[in-house]
């Protein structure tokens, strides 16, 4: 009777490949965790960097409303500023009365600006317009007997004042010296020159500069707005790559497929001793395992490939630059 020899004990072959598998789970599983903490750091500073640039452009967003708001006041001043319409506010506050928008539009002609426009800054005028007139005593103090007065800012010399808005106390001045400049020309018997005191409304120039000064910073505010659009969308940008990075989830299931084939496998052929496998099993086993390593360098060769790419776009960039 011929008895056949024992198969041959497949667990060296199975050791090897199981070995060198786990050596390369090992070495990729490293790498990977290197890779998402290296990843988790990065997201952490361009959180850190979006939030500061959202910061700035709600302060840059700010001050572009706040220049308008300043314009757009600025503006409404420079058409309000008529001698009816300070001589309107001065009758309101000594009848104790309201604004009345409608009536300024017809004295001024404005068309331009909306009733919250105009009756926001109407009603801080007449405030202060009431503030002056408050004060009997100073305007009791301007001469009574000269033809020609004094301009405003001679006449306030020296005096302490709750001035807030400058145009509504030199309004209200230049108003009672016209007044008294007439009286005292009605009492004298030759002719007066027309005094050069100054007209109500003699601050238009002024007003003029002043709405160019504010046009200028509404448009240095609106260009560093719009930079700092530009700032925070590219620090979104930084942030999404950051957060979905090319490749990790990829990296992530030939890891899978890897530890699958070279270390799961051979540990379950191990586990009947002594292992054997037949002649084509054995093949099986080596082939699974060199696929697995085709498959991993196929991953890092496309990894090179997309490295090289992104480092020739960035030099192509940076020639551009510099020839512009």
């Amino acid at each position: 009777m011929v008895v056949s020899p024992p198969p041959p004990d497949s667990g060296p072959l199975l050791e090897a490949c199981m070995g060198a598998g786990a050596t390369l789970v090992a070495i990729i599983g490293g790498l990977l965790v290197t890779r998402y903490i290296t990843l988790e750091s990065e997201l952490q500073a361009s959180q850190d960097r979006l939030k500061s640039e959202e910061a700035r452009l709600a302060e840059a967003e700010d001050d572009l409303r706040s220049a308008k708001d300043e314009l757009r006041r600025a503006e409404v001043e420079y058409v309000l500023d008529e001698n009816d319409v300070y001589k309107y506010l001065q009758s309101v506050v000594v009848n104790d009365g309201q604004v009345e928008v409608s009536k300024v539009r017809n004295l001024a002609s404005v068309t331009e600006f909306s009733d919250e426009d105009l009756l926001s800054t109407l009603k801080a005028w007449r405030d202060e317009m009431a503030k002056a007139v408050g004060h009997p005593n100073l305007w009791n103090s301007i001469p009574t007997d000269k033809v020609q007065l004094d301009s405003w800012s001679e006449f306030r010399r020296g005096k302490q004042l709750p001035v807030s808005v400058e145009i509504i106390w030199e309004a209200l001045y230049n108003l009672i010296a016209d007044e008294l400049e007439e009286r005292a020309r009605s009492h004298v018997s030759y002719l007066t020159p027309t005094s050069m005191r100054g007209i109500i409304g003699s601050n238009g120039v002024q007003m003029a500069k002043e709405i160019e000064r504010l046009r200028g910073f509404v448009d240095v505010a609106r260009a560093q707005t719009d930079r700092q659009r530009v700032e925070t969308s590219m620090a979104r940008e930084a942030r999404a790559r950051i957060s979905r990075p090319p490749g990790l989830a990829a990296g992530l299931v030939v890891l899978a497929l890897l530890t699958l084939a070279t270390v799961v496998v051979p540990i379950l052929f191990l586990a009947p001793t002594p292992a054997t496998l037949s002649y084509g099993g054995g093949v099986g086993i080596v082939a699974l395992f060199l696929a697995a390593v085709v498959v991993l360098f196929g991953y890092m060769t496309w990894h090179v490939y997309r490295l090289r790419k992104l480092s020739q776009s960035s030099d192509g960039s940076k020639d551009g630059r510099q020839a512009g």
